[in-house]
């Protein structure tokens, strides 16, 4: 297996997090990648969620093509299910390659449960449940929990034990860390031709972190312990990655998004609702509740058991529960909170002026809503099944949640966890014997799969959305 090429997925990470830390030498592989490489911003398709990037790296296709542009996609009455590798459309990078005998691993990549076969192995990563599933070949897992003494797919950031407290939180971080080291070890030692590993710890730790790290963030906290902490991992990310590979190694860098400050938090079916654009469905709660409290008299049931029976005979599990969806002229589905999606009764109302009411509140309220039509961002069968808006607040800082339906619609972030949110432009590098010296403004991340191709002499069967790179020697 003489022609070989690492990549290493290093979810969330940005040069506002990178550049400081390469002038301060804490990242020093990484700082030699730049100089002695191709460094560039790599520019994620919209939204910048994990979902549709990951797969539009991992297909060189828009999510108009993959069916991802959420971590959800919607069922004709509008319920959202999960996205997984049997939903996504288009052909995986590591998939053409297995046709033309080249092997890939493929470890802790999002979303790509449950684990189907390829010329290889493959590792699933956040979106991915502890079982047989979970790997390709299902005996990997075995594998993987003799070696790391019990495998970890992701920590829990948004936990609550980790409320104001990074010192549990980092500690934990780091025993997860090393576990996934292990196991990046142990597949590294394989033989493939492809290695492509994805380091999830950097998005969860500035999700978590970001207000220890942003003097103007609205939560900013002075602790400089938790600074300190933040910068060690990322030091002891660096110093392993470089362990992995030497100066015959082609190594490409990449993120699925970059990072910011997240601030604030919208709630669009509350305004919707609140404009008239969203109607209720009747409740059967309160009809329940009547006929739980004759029932309490007559046989003495406890009263969380009667919330737990309620619960499950009214089934709210989904917020078009609570809708009703051809009344009303436009409602949010469950999605992602990077964004807003909007769904649009066209028969009763216009999606341009729901947008032009939404900014008039905008300008009143002082929010920014940068708003994007599907159909006009997207190419593909699939966009006829997304929603016809979606948006973004605040350039981001704001995540924005569909859920309720009543209370404030702007408010403060009260996700003291959740202080960091994701931004467009991602990192790409990449150094190696075969990799020219340049600097690249930027790319899109639609360009890793066909670049990839490139390098291993491979023509992709179809036209992809993205195009190859000129960083080959």
């Amino acid at each position: 297996m003489d022609q070989k090429l690492v990549v290493f997925g290093l979810d969330g990470a940005t040069y506002t997090i990178l550049n400081p830390l390469m002038n301060e030498n804490r990242i020093p592989f990484i700082k030699k990648v730049c100089e002695e490489g191709v460094k560039a911003i790599s520019k994620s398709v919209y939204p910048p969620v994990t979902a549709p990037n990951w797969f539009a790296l991992a297909t060189g296709l828009n999510p108009g093509q993959t069916g991802a542009h959420d971590f959800f996609w919607y069922q004709e009455d509008y319920k959202a299910k999960p996205v997984t590798s049997y939903k996504i459309k288009g052909k995986c990078f590591w998939d053409t390659m297995g046709e033309q005998g080249l092997k890939s691993i493929i470890f802790n990549y999002p979303l790509l449960y449950p684990a189907y076969k390829i010329n290889g192995e493959t590792v699933c990563g956040i979106g991915g449940i502890k079982d047989r599933r979970l790997t390709y070949p299902e005996s990997l897992l075995g594998e993987l929990d003799k070696q790391t003494g019990g495998y970890e797919i992701q920590i829990s950031y948004m936990d609550k034990k980790y409320e104001d407290n990074p010192e549990r939180f980092f500690k934990d971080l780091r025993k997860h860390w090393e576990k996934k080291k292990e196991a990046i070890r142990h597949q590294f030692k394989k033989e493939w031709n492809l290695f492509f590993a994805v380091i999830s710890i950097t998005d969860f730790m500035q999700h978590y972190s970001w207000r220890y790290l942003d003097e103007k963030h609205n939560q900013y906290t002075l602790n400089e312990n938790a600074q300190e902490e933040f910068k060690r991992i990322w030091e002891n990310i660096d110093k392993f990655l470089a362990s992995l590979v030497n100066e015959e190694s082609n190594v490409l860098f990449i993120s699925d998004h970059g990072f910011g400050a997240h601030t604030h938090q919208f709630y669009t079916n509350i305004w919707l609702k609140n404009q008239g654009y969203l109607k209720e469905k009747k409740s059967t709660t309160n009809l329940l509740k009547k006929t739980g409290k004759k029932i309490l008299n007559k046989t003495g049931i406890q009263s969380t058991q009667l919330k737990q029976k309620i619960k499950k005979k009214s089934g709210v599990i989904d917020v078009v529960d609570k809708i009703n969806t051809e009344k009303s002229k436009a409602f949010s589905p469950i999605h992602g909170t990077g964004q807003g999606a909007i769904f649009v009764n066209e028969k009763l109302a216009k999606v341009d002026g729901l947008i032009e009411e939404m900014r008039e509140y905008g300008s009143e309220k002082k929010i920014n809503f940068d708003f994007k039509k599907t159909q006009e961002i997207y190419q593909g069968s699939y966009v006829k099944q997304m929603p016809q808006i979606l948006f973004t607040v605040n350039n981001f800082q704001s995540t924005v949640h569909s859920k309720q339906l009543t209370g404030e619609v702007f408010k403060k972030n009260t996700q003291i966890n959740h202080t960091g949110s994701h931004r467009m432009e991602g990192i790409f590098m990449a150094k190696g014997p075969n990799i020219k010296n340049k600097k690249i403004k930027q790319i899109s991340i639609l360009d890793v799969t066909p670049t990839i191709l490139e390098y291993f002499n491979i023509k992709p069967e179809n036209k992809l959305d993205g195009s190859r790179l000129d960083i080959w020697k």
